[in-house]
């Protein structure tokens, strides 16, 4: 299912930062815009199973 994307994103960046881009996402086969979305919420993803980890180790240690 395609989500529907209403909102501009707008960033600095230098010239071989998006060199990098452009040719990272033709690897993928995505946009530049799908490649960003996709990098930052797998980043997201990894994020929180860090947290719940750092949680549970909390947890552990404090029994």
């Amino acid at each position: 299912m395609a989500r529907i994307k209403d909102k501009v994103f707008q960033i600095r960046a230098s010239e071989t930062f998006l060199m990098l881009l452009k040719e990272l996402a033709d690897k993928k086969g995505m946009s530049q815009a799908n490649l960003i979305e996709y990098l930052v919420r797998k980043e997201a993803d990894s994020m929180q199973m860090k947290e719940q980890f750092q949680q549970e180790e909390t947890k552990e240690i404090e029994k």
